[in-house]
């Protein structure tokens, strides 16, 4: 799975499956970024490669806890089954 799948990804459509499996490959490719130093290049400013993937970790975890991309609380969330699940 690469960031591109997960930015294309519709984060309120598709099953809770495939939002909790993109929660987990991009917090570990975010920790990989953390352990290669990518937070702390050019004079202490973040890569634009950790900006990128913070944002959408972000994103996803509001999807994931029923929020929408501002933060604020949906009670509508037409989401699939886990067993159409996309990825």
């Amino acid at each position: 799975m690469t960031i591109k799948d997960l930015q294309n990804l519709d984060l309120y459509k598709c099953s809770l499956h495939d939002i909790n499996k993109a929660y987990k490959s991009l917090g570990a490719y975010l920790q990989k970024l953390i352990n290669n130093g990518h937070t702390t290049k050019n004079n202490s400013k973040p890569s634009e490669h950790y900006i990128g993937a913070k944002k959408l970790h972000v994103l996803i975890s509001r999807a994931r806890l029923g929020m929408d991309s501002k933060g604020l609380s949906t009670n509508i969330i037409d989401r699939l089954p886990n067993s159409k699940s996309v990825l």
